[in-house]
């Protein structure tokens, strides 16, 4: 940092909020990602502060603090520093930027730290942010004065911890990816579940909630390119259906319209009544690769605002095109990251564009 910021010239300034994301329910076992995310205002760049994490430590364990995607203050450019005292259930998070161009500095809206945590124990965790007294901002303008601001608005982020045992039965296996979703810079789905409805056999079963695990990356001719996408592995837990029955699987994303796979590989459309999938393959391990035809994204409203309808059209157009101009303020997890297709923490014009591209495949299907 310049010499001439040693100064501290005072001023007084408006709060920084802080945006936690990632609570959900989830098994005692699993690992849970929570992002925090910084608003420091039009005006305000981010140059060094601390900031205090106090979580459930019976509930919950820590197990890594990583980048949120902020790169000056990780690697050369700068300094992250965490002290995790688990008997207090605590995370003293230090950030220092030293680059000396001030224009590289964060300001806005940006997502600053990931902290992975393990679920260990059964009931209601809750996790905040404290603020500290000597988080230093940098001020817009050509002295890039030095401000002490204080903390703003923060929310409380809320996991619900279940003790249930994994259920063992028949199930099926399976890889699925997202249009737009690619295999860097999607700090922000790591939390999305599908849910699945299953066709055969005469019965039609529907999952709600199925839990995905971040699972390498995808090549996927798609739009004219084949850049990687980012991965995911699921499994639906079949207890209605029996080990040779041939079905159909429909899968619905938290922003995506429903797409039939029937076969192995599928790489397009699936235009047959039923499906070819045979539950029980290789002793209940074979995994279906569904992820060469990603799951199409764009739903994200309908007659009521801000609630899928299952088809892509003009109000799911006006409603990303609204968000991509709005200053993200403090939001719900949910809320603020509706519209967030290629899971960068934020709706922007790329968000626009995957859902124009979804908007021109084909959304009709055979059941």
């Amino acid at each position: 940092m310049k010499e001439k910021q040693d100064l501290r010239k005072q001023a007084s300034v408006e709060g920084v909020d802080v945006v936690l994301s990632g609570g959900r329910e989830a098994l005692r076992g699993e690992e849970l990602i929570m992002m925090v995310g910084l608003n420091s205002g039009e005006n305000n760049f981010l140059g060094m502060g601390e900031l205090q994490v106090k979580y459930d430590k019976d509930k919950l364990k820590v197990v890594a603090v990583e980048n949120g995607g902020v790169d000056v203050f990780f690697g050369e450019m700068g300094m992250v520093k965490e002290e995790i005292d688990a008997e207090a259930g605590t995370i003293l998070l230090s950030l220092v930027a030293v680059e000396s161009d001030m224009s590289v500095f964060p300001k806005g809206f940006f997502n600053v730290l990931k902290i992975r945590f393990e679920a260990i124990a059964e009931g209601e965790a809750k996790v905040l942010v404290e603020g500290r007294e000597d988080t230093v901002f940098l001020t817009e303008g050509d002295d890039f004065e030095v401000n002490n601001l204080v903390l703003g608005n923060t929310n409380e982020l809320v996991y619900n911890i279940l003790d249930e045992e994994i259920d063992e039965s028949l199930g099926l296996n399976f890889w699925v990816s997202f249009s737009g979703l690619r295999a860097l810079g999607a700090d922000c789905a790591d939390e999305w579940r599908v849910r699945a409805t299953v066709v055969g056999e005469g019965k039609t079963k529907v999952y709600e909630n199925v839990r995905l695990l971040r699972d390498g990356e995808e090549r996927v001719e798609l739009w004219g390119n084949d850049a990687p996408l980012a991965r995911y592995r699921g499994r639906i837990f079949l207890p209605d259906f029996e080990v040779g029955d041939k079905v159909a699987v429909f899968l619905k994303g938290p922003m995506h319209i429903q797409v039939k796979y029937g076969e192995n590989n599928q790489n397009s459309w699936y235009e047959k009544e039923g499906g070819e999938i045979v539950l029980g393959q290789g002793e209940n391990d074979f995994v279906y690769n569904f992820a060469q035809y990603p799951l199409l994204a764009g739903d994200v409203t309908g007659e009521s605002e801000g609630v899928s309808d299952g088809i892509l059209d003009s109000r799911d157009f006006s409603y990303v095109k609204s968000k991509v101009s709005v200053d993200r303020n403090l939001l719900s997890g949910e809320e603020a990251l509706r519209g967030d297709f290629d899971g960068n923490c934020t709706v922007g014009n790329i968000d626009l564009a995957i859902l124009i591209l979804s908007m021109r495949e084909r959304q009709s299907q055979v059941y």
